[in-house]
């Protein structure tokens, strides 16, 4: 699974551009970054499970994000370029399945689904 993490960052680090990402994100810095974690705590939690919800009302309604560049990286769960309500609903759920004991990580659970 290791070699899956490893795959998934550089394959990240290929086709991120644009919208939210700059070049300095695939950097050894980003390496740390952890899907769901848009706190930067190193694990998913309900303060994650809370802001990206949080965020994604404000710019729904018209206001400009508050988080960083990291942050909507590890905010977009699914990978589609856009946080959303889909995004926060699987930290939400993540954060329950870790709850309640689950050992997967992120990458591993989404793909269970």
């Amino acid at each position: 699974m290791r070699f899956k993490g490893i795959f998934s960052f550089a394959a990240t680090c290929a086709i991120i551009t644009g919208t939210y990402a700059t070049a300095n994100l695939c950097s050894a810095e980003s390496k740390k970054l952890l899907l769901g974690d848009v706190d930067g705590n190193s694990q998913v939690n309900s303060v994650d499970a809370s802001a990206v919800p949080a965020d994604y009302a404000a710019v729904s309604g018209g206001k400009t994000s508050k988080f960083t560049n990291k942050q909507k990286i590890a905010a977009d769960v699914n990978k589609d370029r856009k946080i959303d309500s889909v995004d926060a609903s699987r930290i939400l759920a993540y954060y329950a399945y870790l709850s309640t004991g689950g050992k997967l990580s992120f990458e591993e659970y989404l793909d269970s689904l």
